[in-house]
C-alpha cells in the first residue's frame, strides 16, 4: 500500500513509528504456604490469611520473577507450586526488548540474592517493579 501523502520516509520507516501491538500482562500468585495459611492462620496468628505469595508476571508468553536473582521462565512452570491466583492487569505497549534491558539495566542490581529481606525486598517487590514499567506506572 502506498503511505499517505505527507508521510515521507518508507513502509519500514512508517512501520517502525507505529506503537507496538500491546501485550497481555498477568500476576501469576502461587501461594508458598500451599493452602497451610488458609488453613491455620487464624488459629496461628489470629487473623485470617488466605496465602503468602510468591508471584511473577506474565508477558510475551513468558514470566519474569525473583529466584537468587531476576529469572524468565515458562508461565507456571516457573517454581514448583501450583497457580493460586491470575491476575489480570491490563495491557502494555512495551516491547519484550524494552522490558529485558529494563531487567539487566536496572532490576539486576536492584534485587539481589544478598539485598532480599522476607519481608521489605522480595519477589513480590521485583514482581510490582516489572509491573509498573510495562503498565506505565500502574503496578
Amino acid at each position: 500500500d502506498p503511505l499517505p501523502q505527507g508521510a515521507g520516509g518508507t513502509r519500514q520507516e512508517a512501520a517502525a513509528r507505529r506503537p507496538a501491538p500491546a501485550s497481555r500482562v498477568e500476576a501469576y500468585v502461587y501461594d508458598i504456604t500451599q493452602g497451610w495459611a488458609a488453613g491455620t492462620s487464624r488459629l496461628m496468628l489470629g487473623k485470617q490469611v488466605d496465602l503468602i505469595p510468591h508471584t511473577g508476571i506474565v508477558a510475551f508468553d513468558q514470566e519474569y520473577y525473583f529466584g537468587a536473582g531476576p529469572c524468565v521462565g515458562e508461565p507456571g512452570r516457573t517454581i514448583p507450586l501450583e497457580v493460586a491466583r491470575v491476575l489480570d492487569l491490563g495491557e502494555t505497549r512495551r516491547t519484550r526488548e524494552e522490558l529485558e534491558e529494563y531487567i539487566r539495566r536496572d532490576l539486576t542490581k536492584e534485587h539481589t540474592a544478598e539485598n532480599y529481606n522476607l519481608l521489605y525486598h522480595n519477589c513480590n517487590h521485583f514482581a510490582d517493579a516489572v509491573a509498573r514499567f510495562l503498565l506505565g506506572g500502574r503496578g
